[in-house]
């Protein structure tokens, strides 16, 4: 998967599933996001994707994200905030 949009779908997919999500599949799931994002597929240029993988992490409390890699996430939607829909907004401020 090399597409952001393909990969935002994906996104809400999983956070339909999140009662079925392992720790396992959670790890996947953080090891596509870094490697998308090394890639230049994610990033500030993405920021409803952002959004979306940020909402992963809402719904599976289980997992304390590293705080670095949130922070990343959270930097790529600096200055992108305008672009986002009000339902974006209101899902990463829970």
């Amino acid at each position: 998967m090399e597409d952001a949009e393909e990969f935002r779908l994906l996104t809400i997919c999983l956070c339909h599933l999140f009662l079925l999500m392992t720790m396992e599949h959670l790890n996947q799931f953080i090891a596509k996001t870094e490697e998308l994002i090394a890639k230049g597929v994610v990033g500030s240029h993405t920021p409803r994707v952002v959004v979306k993988i940020l909402n992963v992490f809402n719904f599976n409390r289980m997992h304390k994200a590293d705080p670095a890699f949130l922070r990343k996430l959270f930097g790529f939607l600096e200055g992108n905030v305008h672009t986002l829909r009000a339902p974006d907004i209101i899902s990463i401020w829970r």
